[in-house]
């Protein structure tokens, strides 16, 4: 906790923010694995990692976070992702996997060779 705790000073320090949702994401998955889990800060962190990815529009981190956020938490929770509020975690997930391209229309880089 400790580290994370610092990884998130580094970033509000520098203003690098690459991975700052994941820095929440795991801050709230450690508070559920404390000999005392802390629920209620983990889902706020959960949700500072949601509303951090969201903004950046990082949506694989948004992805990550919703994933799990919705592990933890009733099917019929609702809750902001992609910029918008869901009342089923179901919807608000499939909304975020839609934004991502299909693997197949990714073209592999040609390297100057036919």
């Amino acid at each position: 906790m400790r580290l994370i705790a610092e990884a998130l000073d580094h970033v509000a320090q520098t203003g690098i923010v690459y991975y700052e949702a994941e820095l929440h994401r795991l801050d709230a998955e450690l508070r559920l694995r404390l000999d005392t889990p802390d629920e209620q800060r983990a889902e706020v962190s959960f949700r500072r990692a949601l509303e951090t990815a969201g903004r950046q529009q990082a949506k694989s981190w948004e992805l990550r976070a919703a994933t799990s956020l919705a592990r933890r938490k009733p099917a019929n929770m609702s809750f902001r992702a992609g910029g918008k509020k869901f009342r089923y975690v179901g919807r608000a997930i499939r909304a975020l996997v839609a934004q991502h391209p299909p693997r197949n229309t990714l073209r592999e880089p040609n390297h100057g060779f036919e």
